[in-house]
């Protein structure tokens, strides 16, 4: 007797929606093929499961201070209580989300991160709040960084000398710089909630829910490649990888250099992109990530905007056929659905295949 993906109940259709572990846009339009598939999708309990799965699957670390003696425990336990060490004496206070981290300009939290397999990527997002209350004049600070040169440069999150929040990226052995910063100066005692998220092929910083700014990442630039006596000229450019991390540090850009003098709150890395939607949502509920329980909501309340101008589905001449032909070459190809002699709905099983 023949099946079709129709005659699954629906918990087994939502559990395969889940697994294509596909962008807003990819379910917005897998929901156009029928009306089914729609009332599934579009539906808060379902944008909020999904949301929660993407914080299990893709996070790889996520600091809420909420333990004063074990101020770098990481809630996701890829990283261990034992990697860690601490410079100067960070201190635990209670802020607008709960327990915060208080850095004086000389105390960070250090976790070497060489050896752990989801930190060496070239695409991540790190997202935290952050408050910068350095009593001096401008100068480099850091809230997240990991930048050891000469090959090691991955991440340098804060605030440069034009007092203004930025990220920096190194590519290359040669270590070609970029640098994606906010218009605006940063003020200060102020809260802010700053996203930072990186491919090989693009830079993306988001300030209180914001896009401000978008880096290009595929095309060299002469004038600021740091030592260009390891640069690999016989290399293509779209060759050539970003440098990955040896050590992560919450507080400071180094082991030594660049101290955070602030707060820092609710830091989280992903090894995927959230969406901008997502990203405003958290940032106007002001809640820490683990009690963030109204992203569904979010973002049916927002519905007709990202419909619209994110997705572009109502452009697709023929938005059922694109799905079919997308959805069933990128994953129904890989799902076996089986089904026992004389078996019940809630006996069925679905398993991917293993990628040739």
């Amino acid at each position: 007797m023949a099946y079709s993906i129709d005659d699954l109940p629906n918990e087994i259709i939502v559990g395969i929606f889940f697994l294509i572990d596909g962008t807003l846009s990819e379910l917005l339009t897998i929901s156009r093929t029928c009306r089914r598939w729609r009332a599934i999708i579009i539906d808060e309990w379902f944008f909020q499961q999904r949301f929660a799965r993407f914080c299990r699957v893709h996070g790889i670390g996520h600091w809420e201070f909420e333990n004063a003696s074990k101020l770098g425990h990481d809630s996701t336990g890829i990283i261990s209580d034992d990697r860690l060490s601490l410079t100067g004496q960070p201190q635990q206070e209670t802020c607008f989300l709960g327990p915060c981290l208080v850095l004086d300009g000389q105390s960070s939290i250090n976790i070497p991160v060489h050896d752990i397999r989801q930190y060496q990527t070239d695409t991540f997002c790190v997202f935290l709040w952050l408050m910068d209350t350095y009593p001096g004049g401008i100068s480099w600070r850091t809230a997240i960084g990991s930048w050891q040169h000469p090959f090691n440069a991955w991440l340098h999150l804060g605030v440069n000398l034009r007092a203004v929040l930025e990220n920096q990226v190194m590519i290359s052995t040669g270590s070609v710089h970029f640098f994606c910063g906010a218009p605006h100066h940063m003020m200060k005692n102020t809260w802010y909630h700053v996203v930072a998220q990186v491919s090989r092929n693009k830079q993306q910083l988001f300030v209180d829910g914001q896009l401000q700014c978008n880096v290009d990442m595929t095309r060299r630039i002469d004038d600021v490649i740091d030592y260009p006596q390891y640069y690999r000229y016989d290399e293509r450019w779209e060759d050539q990888q970003m440098q990955m991390p040896r050590t992560l540090h919450i507080g400071v850009k180094t082991s030594n250099e660049n101290f955070w003098h602030g707060r820092i709150a609710d830091v989280a890395i992903f090894d995927r992109w959230l969406e901008p939607t997502e990203i405003q949502a958290i940032w106007k509920q002001r809640v820490p990530l683990s009690k963030l329980n109204t992203m569904g909501q979010y973002i049916m309340s927002n519905f007709q905007s990202l419909h619209s101008e994110k997705t572009g589905i109502r452009r697709l001449v023929n938005p059922i056929q694109y799905h079919l032909t997308r959805f069933n070459q990128s994953f129904l190809g890989r799902i076996h659905i089986r089904f026992p002699k004389d078996t019940k709905h809630s006996d069925l099983k679905v398993s991917r295949k293993k990628p040739d």
